[in-house]
């Protein structure tokens, strides 16, 4: 779970139930990669860059800002448009 702070109406009895083992970040931290320490937003930002973690299908609407009261609008109703990740473009 990322970026979840205060999230309400979370039912973990699945979790519970089943024994899974959730990770949680809100912040940041620190990683060692091939004896290199750095920060796990870097980390993930090279691991991207090089081609080694995929994104495809992360972005599923673009819009020019202009069109920004539709954007927030497909933003805030993720069931009705199928939403993940919904970005202006400049």
């Amino acid at each position: 779970m990322v970026g979840c702070a205060g999230v309400s109406k979370f039912d973990a009895s699945p979790i519970w139930f089943n024994e899974i083992d959730i990770v949680g970040s809100s912040m940041f931290s620190h990683v060692t990669i091939g004896g290199k320490r750095k920060r796990t937003y870097q980390a993930a930002i090279d691991l991207i860059n090089e081609g080694k973690l995929k994104l495809d299908g992360l972005v599923t609407h673009t819009f020019p800002i202009s069109d920004y009261d539709t954007a927030i609008n497909t933003a805030i109703n993720k069931r009705d448009h199928q939403s993940i990740k919904v970005v202006f473009k400049y």
